[in-house]
């Protein structure tokens, strides 16, 4: 069994939400002279597949991404206190303030990771003082399947890449990486998940 099918097992409940949410963020954003734009509707799907499905999960590509956007470093107590809450180790992580609002990109390991199998994961999150946007139908058009578990306002996509093209994982299958797309959308914060499984050694 692979981490992603452990994920799968577990349900949405093991990619735990974060407990301090938009007053975590937005206290962030204030200590580093952030200010929030009215938001425009698609800029979330669009900054998530810039930094993390464009880069395919690499932290160095994805904070270039954001480097390149003007978003600033995370105070590294704040960060931890971020991973902490998301159960990611190793993290790395940038801030912004977009026209979708105050923004946090995370990179790292997922502490599913084990001796076997590696989970590097891309985390987009956002909070806002007014209602989220779900981005789920950019995300079925941009992996081409439809989501295989919807839980609530979560949903979890998760594919292989075979001869080129996006393919449902197949639990059992050998293969050299799978990925798998976890969003939460709340009434005043998203998050989006890429990640990328693939053996350790």
């Amino acid at each position: 069994m692979s981490i992603l099918d452990d994920r799968t097992s577990k349900g949405f409940g093991a990619n735990r939400p974060m407990r301090r949410g938009p007053v975590f963020a937005l206290a962030l954003a204030a200590a580093l002279g952030l200010a929030a734009a009215p938001a425009a509707a698609d800029e979330y799907f669009v900054l998530f597949r810039a930094m993390c499905l464009d880069t395919d999960a690499d932290a160095a590509r994805a904070e270039a991404v954001a480097d390149a956007a003007g978003w600033g470093e995370i105070p590294p107590e704040r960060l931890q206190e971020l991973a902490d809450s998301t159960s990611v180790v190793g993290a790395r992580g940038r801030i912004g303030a977009t026209p979708a609002g105050i923004l946090v990109l995370m990179t790292g390991l997922s502490a599913d990771s084990d001796a076997a199998f590696a989970t590097e994961v891309c985390n987009l999150f956002g909070f806002r003082q007014t209602p989220t946007r779900d981005a789920s139908p950019e995300i079925e058009q941009w992996v081409g399947l439809p989501p295989q578990r919807v839980e609530g306002a979560s949903r979890m996509w998760s594919w292989e890449v075979r001869n080129g093209r996006k393919v449902a994982r197949e639990p059992d299958a050998p293969t050299a990486a799978s990925y798998a797309i976890v969003t939460t959308s709340k009434p005043t914060s998203f998050r989006y998940e890429l990640a990328r499984t693939r053996p350790a050694n």
